[in-house]
């Protein structure tokens, strides 16, 4: 043995428990207080997909967040939500959703692009929508069911849609 003696199985295993074992468990309970809940499939096509993801929030006092997550291939844009903005502005849905008062979107900075002479603002490659999310009830779970209408452009504009239901989940 190369500096380690034990007397014993029993001693090999309490050491591999708290050299090891312990510290990743200790680990994983530190981490798992904000972190993944649940995330949908990725929902598009060649050119554009669109996932939500739930974020875990331990403290259940009514108020959580989401994530609309975007993935798109190379020259391809969408938009933000911007009135004045000459691209097509995305539409959410959350109308069937259980228990929600509120989705209130933190919108990215945009970026701009050149496209038909015009310039507009928009997200490209990828990009996260964080939705602040508030229950009616605390007390009980909310279900988050969105509704997505968004634009694609690069030398055309496509139109795209994505339905998510997520799990029932204390907020």
């Amino acid at each position: 043995m190369i500096g380690l003696s034990f007397t014993s199985s029993s001693e090999y295993a309490a050491n591999m428990l708290t050299k090891s074992i312990l510290p990743a468990i200790c680990f994983l309970l530190a981490t798992a207080q904000t972190g993944l809940a649940w995330e949908s499939g990725w929902v598009g096509n060649d050119y554009a997909k669109a996932r939500l993801v739930l974020v875990q929030d331990e403290k259940a006092d009514g108020e959580g967040e989401v994530h609309i997550e975007f993935r798109l291939a190379d020259g391809w844009v969408t938009y933000q939500n911007d009135t004045k903005n000459k691209g097509i502005p995305p539409h959410l849905d959350w109308d069937q959703s259980t228990n929600m008062a509120s989705a209130d979107v933190e919108w990215p900075e945009p970026e701009k692009f050149e496209i038909w002479g015009s310039t507009v603002t928009g997200y490209a490659e990828k990009v996260t929508w964080p939705v602040h999310i508030t229950a009616i009830d605390a007390q009980n779970p909310v279900s988050v069911s969105l509704s997505l209408d968004y634009a694609i452009c690069q030398e055309v504009c496509i139109p795209m849609s994505a339905s998510f239901e997520a799990p029932e989940m204390h907020f």
